[in-house]
Formats: C-alpha cells, sequence, structure tokens
C-alpha cells in the first residue's frame, strides 16, 4: 500500500493540534508528579502497551487513568511530541531514555529511529553504554553495529574501563574474532592479561600491587626450589601459593581463563620477545594451559626453516590483517 506524503502530512498536521489542547482528552498519564492529558486512540495506535491496557478491562480503562514507573516525565513529554507532531527529538543526551521508554511502552517505529539514531552515532565515547543497552532491549542491530565498532577499535577500547568490564564469553569473541583490527598480535596478549589482572573489587591502581605480589611469589618459589635442590619432575610451574607459603588476597578466577583465552589468539604470529617474557610471568607459569600455548607458539618460531608448509590456525593472520 502507497501512502501519499501530502496526506500523512496533513493527517500529522491535524495531529499536532491537538497536543497541548485538552479538548477530546479522555485519559491521563502519570509520572511522578506531573501528569499528561491524551487521547486513548492515538495511545493505542502507537503503543502496543496502551492497546494491550485498554482492552483488558483493568481499572486503569475504568478510572481512565494510570501511572507510569521508569520513565521520567521529560522522556515521556518528548515521546508525545513524536506522536503527535513526527517531529524528531533524538539527541545523543536523550536517546538511551528514550529508546528505554519506546521499549517499555512498545512503540515499535520508535525504536527502530532509536536504533538507527544509535548506530549512526557511534563514538568512542558512547558505542560501549549502547552495546550494553543493546543486550538489555535484545537489539541485535545496535549489539552488532557496537561490536563491529569495538573490533575495528580494539587498542582504544583495551584503555577503557569498560574493557575490563566485560564478561569471559565477549572477550574470548573479540580476541578470536576474523575482524579485530590490532597492530600487532602483541597487542591481543597485553589486553588478555590486563583484563586477567583486573579484580572488580579493586580499584584499577591496585593492579600494580597485584602483580608485585605475584612476582614475589614467583620469586620466592624460585629462591624454595634452589634451596631445596628439588629433584624429579617437579618444577617451579607445578608449585603453587601453599607451597611457598604466601597467599594471593585476590581471587584467581579470571587467571583460570588465561589458558583458553590464548589458545584463541594468533599466539604464532606474537614476537619471541613478547612469548619470553610470558614464559616468565607467574601468572602463565602457574597455568599449564596457557603455558603450553606459549611454549608452542615459541617453538614454532624458532623453527621457521623447518616448518614443512605447515601452518597451525595460531600462525595465519585475521582476515583484517594488512598482512592477510
Amino acid at each position: 500500500m502507497v501512502i501519499k506524503r501530502e496526506v500523512a502530512y496533513g493527517i500529522v498536521t491535524g495531529l499536532s493540534t491537538f497536543l497541548k489542547c485538552e479538548e477530546l482528552q479522555d485519559f491521563v498519564v502519570t509520572l511522578g508528579t506531573t501528569k499528561f492529558g491524551c487521547h486513548r486512540f492515538l495511545l493505542a495506535a502507537c503503543s502496543g502497551f496502551f492497546r494491550a491496557l485498554f482492552r483488558s478491562g483493568m481499572k486503569e480503562t475504568e478510572l481512565k487513568c494510570v501511572t507510569l514507573e521508569d520513565i521520567s516525565s521529560e522522556t515521556f513529554e518528548l515521546i508525545l511530541e513524536t506522536l503527535y507532531t513526527g517531529h524528531g527529538v533524538l539527541t545523543n543526551d536523550n536517546v538511551i531514555d528514550i529508546w528505554r521508554a519506546a521499549h517499555q511502552l512498545q512503540i515499535t517505529f520508535l525504536m527502530t529511529e532509536c536504533e538507527e539514531f544509535i548506530i549512526r552515532s557511534l563514538s568512542l565515547e558512547n558505542y560501549f553504554d549502547y552495546y550494553q543497552t543493546g543486550k538489555l532491549l535484545s537489539s541485535q542491530p545496535v549489539t552488532k553495529a557496537a561490536w563491529w565498532f569495538m573490533l575495528k577499535n580494539f587498542n582504544s577500547f583495551v584503555k577503557t574501563d569498560a574493557f575490563l568490564e566485560l564478561s569471559i564469553n565477549e572477550l574470548l569473541n573479540l580476541v578470536r574474532s576474523e575482524k579485530l583490527v590490532v597492530d600487532s598480535e602483541n597487542d591481543v596478549i597485553m589486553a588478555i592479561l590486563k583484563w586477567t589482572d583486573y579484580r572488580p573489587n579493586v580499584p584499577l591502581n591496585d593492579l600494580s600491587e597485584i602483580r608485585k605480589l605475584r612476582c614475589k611469589r614467583f620469586q620466592a618459589a624460585n629462591a624454595n626450589a634452589n634451596e631445596n635442590n628439588l629433584a624429579g619432575n617437579t618444577t617451579i610451574a607445578n608449585l603453587t601459593p601453599s607451597d611457598i607459603n604466601l597467599q594471593n588476597p585476590y581471587s584467581e578466577k579470571r587467571d583460570q581463563n588465561l589458558g583458553i583465552l590464548l589458545s584463541n589468539t594468533r599466539s604464532c604470529l606474537v614476537s619471541p620477545e613478547c612469548l619470553e617474557k610470558l614464559l616468565s610471568n607467574p601468572v602463565v607459569s602457574d597455568n599449564k594451559m596457557a603455558r603450553d600455548v606459549v611454549t608452542n607458539a615459541l617453538l614454532y618460531t624458532l623453527q621457521i626453516g623447518r616448518r614443512n608448509g605447515q601452518w597451525p590456525t595460531a600462525a595465519i593472520h585475521r582476515k583484517s590483517s594488512a598482512f592477510q
């Protein structure tokens, strides 16, 4: 069905005259201490929430009023302006509030308008907030666009606090992605270590203390091994905090994911210098899977002339790489 522009404009122009006019108002929406007189027909035509409410026969229908929670009066006023006039009211400052409210009120066309505005407005300052809200509202277009933005701007993203709040699955999907844009695979490794070092309940400026504690533990283990002349197959890497009477006061849960994270990187493209530093890192040496990944990658880089044409997955450049 073709909608004539002139006809649509005429209808909206007619509706707009009732925005600030109490004539024919037959329903009241209350938000906090603010009341809005509205027209049931327009609310039902645009909002799935109000349409269901008016058909339900609930007391709000009989009383001709309803109180809404979790929506500010300022946001609802902008939504009414959109419904009555068709004006564009979205800005970077209000789009999330309007998007949430449109989702709550089931105003489909306004939800779509918010999503399109957000996708056009993605920037280094807002993309993670949009990504989080997109997940909350189950918006595939926004989460997909924000995710792509993270992949393209990974080096900048890593420097933010938001990066440290990623879940293990989100970080895993980032580091394994063919579309991840980085200057060097060393950057991916450093980002993983930064994430595993972070403790949600520990201030960021305390991370250096965590590293110092781990180094002390590693040094103590080394000294203990030399002093007691540990025999057999016992190695420094096998020692635990209890073996050396040193306890890390922070949770090790993130460290447990180090192996799976490293195994999904292009570890064979990491520089030998970086790999050697990793092997001397107590976080890596304490994790067998992580240690094996780094060791195998280092062996691969040192056998350049004897690879017999075999290219493990960890040695294949990403599709986004300049070397691909």
